[in-house]
């Protein structure tokens, strides 16, 4: 579980960084656009919510299929490596078991 929890938050740490910077430059746009009298204050707000809102949303969905792919990654290389999973040495531990009750 603790590996899950700190892939997800460099997961997360690196789409924030990303968003504010998106989030900075449409600011800045708009900004720049109200200044020069090309958008109104509000409509600035409503497409500065908006912008906002999409990013957000598009940044979930980015950080799920990034933590997919990772765990599945992840998965992978544990299957590959020379090591005993805990399932292993479970059933080791069964049959260990077993031959025991059998020498008895």
């Amino acid at each position: 579980m603790k590996d899950k929890t700190a892939k997800k938050s460099i997961v997360e740490i690196g789409l924030g960084a990303v968003s504010y910077m998106a989030v900075d430059a449409i600011v800045a746009a708009v900004k720049q656009l109200e200044k020069e009298g090309k958008l109104s204050r509000r409509d600035g707000r409503k497409l500065m919510r908006d912008a906002v809102k999409k990013y957000e949303s598009t940044s979930q969905r980015y950080a799920q299929n990034v933590s997919s792919k990772v765990d599945e990654l992840v998965k992978e290389r544990i299957k590959a490596s020379p090591f005993a999973t805990k399932e292993d040495l479970k059933n080791l531990t069964a049959r260990v078991d077993k031959l025991s009750r059998l020498s008895e």
